[in-house]
């Protein structure tokens, strides 16, 4: 299987995909899509197989701006945002500040350390935070703890 390459005008290339006998995106030994902005910079990369983003060993999709700068990373599998050693996503604002990150597990905004959701303002202040587990949102970080204690019991109790 060979990628399908378009190039801009001037020779860069502007995009690479690889795609399966139905015409999705698939790869199994690299990203099935990278693109680049006009001047060089690669604006995204993304893993997918047989239509769905999919990657075990790091993020899914990776997104630039035209600066170089970072802008977004997701960990997905399957098609679901998911990731259990930290935050599935993350988002960037152009000068590298960070702008949000959210846990994601199987598709469902899940953490029991922590909000499973936080946003910043530009100038780095905390915007908001967020507390879910298993997909279901707390209202107040007392009521998070109290249902993580629940949640951790009763883990403990399928085990006998």
């Amino acid at each position: 299987m060979k990628p399908k390459i378009i190039k801009y005008r001037g020779g860069q290339t502007k995009s690479e995909e690889w795609r399966n006998e139905t015409g999705r995106l698939h790869r199994l030994d690299g990203p099935a899509g990278r693109y680049w902005y006009r001047n060089g910079q690669m604006s995204s990369e993304m893993w997918w197989i047989n239509g769905e983003r999919h990657r075990l060993d790091g993020p899914a999709q990776r997104r630039w701006y035209e600066n170089g700068q970072l802008r977004r990373e997701e960990w997905c599998i399957n098609d679901q945002s998911h990731r259990l050693d930290g935050p599935a996503l993350h988002e960037w604002y152009e000068d590298g500040q960070l702008k949000w990150d959210v846990w994601w597990v199987n598709g469902r905004l899940h953490r029991l350390d922590g909000p499973a959701g936080r946003s910043w303002y530009e100038d780095g202040q905390l915007e908001i935070e967020v507390w879910f587990i298993n997909g279901v949102k707390y209202e107040t970080k007392a009521e998070f703890l109290a249902a993580v204690d629940l949640y951790k019991a009763n883990e403990i109790a399928e085990l006998f």
